[in-house]
């Protein structure tokens, strides 16, 4: 571990500059405790992956490639996988910290010689098993932000994605599981289903609905995963970790650009059909109470405009301020008031219909899929 510092801009800086304290205990002793040691025994049933960091030719040697395996073993006479060229090439030899070796294995640090292997259109990256690494074009990530950045993180923007010595843009979008208060206020259920159906959450998967997000979240209980579309393929361990950066940020601003950091949980195929993951935006339509016809109905207003077409919301489920649950049974007159078929009955206190005033607000709660195939189709959930 060796102490750098920054040299903001390039710029030439004066020997005042270069006077600092490099005492690197204190961030060793934080370190120590957190590092986690893989189970190397583990490890070496899995097929092989290792990350290269440098390659070059030696005359009469073939093409020297150094990196650390990160599971798995190989041994000389190995036919390995460089997805980067798409080829197979035999390892001629293993140096370990300048030594011969007959093999190596996960975690080791080490020198492959290969034949026919060109430097120049391969530096650095994955090789392995061609079955241990996968091409990603998007993918489902679990993420977590980073504290130190102190911009809004949105859904939309573009973030330098960085898995192993690899670097490409992506675009992100944001969601998460909607907390039990949200699935109160976006469907129809009461506080305590809500929190059943909260704690049953578990991890990703496509069959759950979920709460879009229009920025990455600062203090949240809930998992938060992202959808990541790359700019290009990137070639990656399929359970790989990356870290999210904002590469392109004022390098005048004192600020951390490091984001957001996470794991991929899904590899999503090229042709992937978007409509199978169930991102929502809320929506709500708010009118009144006009008038009770009967214990069982009521006529609203407020909602619909003269000209909207109210057929498009026949049999969709309302809630009225104080609790009940209804459905729109068609339009009442030519005004945009509509009826409402109550589920249980209301108790008008001996009086009549007529006499019987019904101070309510009526919502119509319902959720927008972003991939829904049909754009205008308005989903209701947890529907009683």
């Amino acid at each position: 571990m060796v102490c750098v510092y920054s040299n903001r801009g390039g710029a030439d800086y004066s020997e005042r500059d270069q006077k600092f304290e490099s005492d690197t205990s204190e961030l060793i002793e934080v370190l120590i405790p957190r590092l986690k040691i893989p189970d190397r025994a583990l490890e070496q049933h899995k097929k092989f992956i290792c990350a290269v960091d440098h390659c070059f030719p030696i005359k009469g040697k073939g093409t020297i490639m150094t990196g650390t395996i990160l599971q798995g073993n190989v041994a000389k006479g190995d036919t390995i996988f460089i997805p980067a060229l798409g080829i197979d090439r035999k390892v001629k030899g293993i140096q370990i910290f300048h030594k011969d070796m007959p093999f190596a294995r996960s975690g080791d640090r080490l020198a492959m010689a290969l034949s026919q292997v060109d430097n120049k259109q391969f530096e650095r990256g994955f090789i392995g098993h061609r079955e241990a690494l996968v091409n990603v074009s998007k993918a489902i990530v679990n993420i977590s932000r980073i504290r130190y950045y102190k911009k809004e993180i949105k859904s939309g923007a573009k973030y330098h994605l960085t898995v192993g010595h690899t670097t490409v843009l992506a675009t992100a979008t944001f969601f998460r599981h909607p907390k039990s208060k949200e699935i109160v206020e976006h469907g129809f259920i009461d506080k305590k289903a809500a929190k059943a159906v909260v704690s049953s959450h578990k991890s990703f998967t496509f069959e759950e609905e979920y709460l879009l997000l229009g920025h990455l979240e600062e203090k949240c209980k809930l998992p938060q995963y992202a959808l990541l579309e790359f700019e290009r393929p990137i070639i990656m361990p399929p359970d790989a970790l990356f870290i999210a950066s904002k590469m392109d940020a004022d390098i005048n601003l004192e600020m951390c650009r490091l984001a957001f950091h996470g794991k991929i949980i899904q590899k999503l195929e090229e042709k992937f059909d978007y409509s199978q993951l169930k991102l929502y935006r809320p929506k709500v339509r708010k009118g009144q109470v006009n008038r009770v016809t009967n214990e069982f109905q009521i006529i609203g207003a407020k909602m619909f405009s003269k000209l909207s077409d109210i057929t498009v919301f026949n049999n969709m489920k309302v809630q009225l301020s104080n609790g009940v649950i209804g459905t729109i049974d068609g339009s009442f007159g030519k005004s945009g008031m509509f009826k409402v078929r109550l589920n249980t009955p209301l108790d008008l206190g001996g009086k009549k219909p007529k006499e019987f005033k019904l101070d309510a607000q009526i919502f119509l709660k319902f959720k927008k899929y972003v991939y829904h195939v049909d754009k205008r189709a308005m989903i209701q959930t947890n529907v009683p």
